[in-house]
Parts: structure tokens; sequence; C-alpha cells
């Protein structure tokens, strides 16, 4: 319940950001496409994207631009093999049945190999998100453990 009622007051506090922060970030996003495009001729959407849309959530969330802190643009990159390491024992990759079980879906991976970035990623949210974690400390929830509800 706590822990509901963090997430609802970090949706409420950011209730005027995120229609400004949306503009700014995909006109960004569309901005680089076009530069890109006429730089190169081609230009990978995929990426520009997830960047768009970490920038958003950050921005409009936290009021944080992550570029303008250690993580820069590495965001999306550490999420998604975050990510990665969380769904794996889940993932079908498409080889064959008895191939694909004993390799992922047996052992689960390591996670000293995402432990660096998961750090990253949380020291970038828990210097991010100040205000958020005083409320949760209102409600009787750590900073610490608000801090990794507010990453997962």
């Amino acid at each position: 319940d706590k822990l509901k009622r963090l997430m609802f007051y970090l949706l409420k506090s950011g209730i005027k950001s995120v229609i400004p922060e949306f503009h700014s970030s995909y006109s960004e996003l569309f901005e680089t496409l076009e530069t890109k495009l006429a730089d190169k001729g081609k230009a990978s959407f995929n990426e520009a994207n997830d960047q768009a849309a970490f920038n958003f959530l950050a921005r409009s969330l936290y009021g944080t631009s992550p570029s303008n802190t250690q993580l820069g643009t590495d965001g999306p990159k550490l999420v998604q093999k975050w990510v990665l390491f969380q769904l794996s024992p889940i993932l079908v990759l498409g080889l064959p049945k008895f191939i694909e079980d004993p390799l992922i879906h047996t052992f689960p991976l390591p996670p000293f190999l995402v432990k660096k970035d998961y750090q990253r990623l949380y020291d970038f949210f828990y210097q991010s998100s100040g205000h958020v974690l005083d409320e949760a400390e209102r409600l009787g929830v750590s900073r610490d453990e608000a801090c990794h509800n507010l990453l997962f």
C-alpha cells in the first residue's frame, strides 16, 4: 500500500511536466533523426527512440535530464541489459527447445554481470528523485527501498 501511494505521488507530482517534456523529448528525437538522415542518408529509429523515451521519463517524473548527469546517454542500454537479465528465465530465442532450455532456462544468469550497470542506474535515480524519496520516508519506506522500487 505504501509503495502504491508512492507511485501515485510520483505520477501526480509530474502531471504538469508530462506534456511539455513529451513534446520536448520527441521533438529532439525527430530533429536528431532528420539530421542523421541529411548527413548519412540513414538513421536508426530504435536507439534514438529509446533515448527519447528515457529522457522523457527522467525529465517529466524527476526533473532531471540524463545527459547532464554521469549517466549521460547510457540509460537505455543499461536498462535493456538489466531487463534482459530479469526476463532471461522466460525468454524464447527460437532455438530448439533441447538447446535453449539448458542454456538459458536452467541456470540464472549471474548478477555480477549487471551489478555495475544497475548501480549506475540506481545512482541516477537516487540523485534525481530527492522529492520522491522524501515522500517515501514520510510514508515509512526507506530511501533505499523506494529507490529500488522506482528503478524496478
